[in-house]
């Protein structure tokens, strides 16, 4: 897969750090504030409509 990508020009528009922080990001606000998020959709680390 890695080899067909880089022959198409291939390239994910997040790298593997970006969407780690992404995903992780609202357990370590959670953890930090007390405040919970669940069942959001979320857009720029922030909450966004679906």
């Amino acid at each position: 897969a890695t080899i067909s990508a880089a022959l198409q020009g291939f390239s994910t528009p997040i790298d593997e750090v970006d969407a780690m922080s992404r995903i992780i990001d609202p357990v370590f606000v959670g953890i930090n504030t007390g405040i919970n998020h669940f069942g959001k959709f979320f857009k720029d680390y922030k909450v966004s409509s679906w």
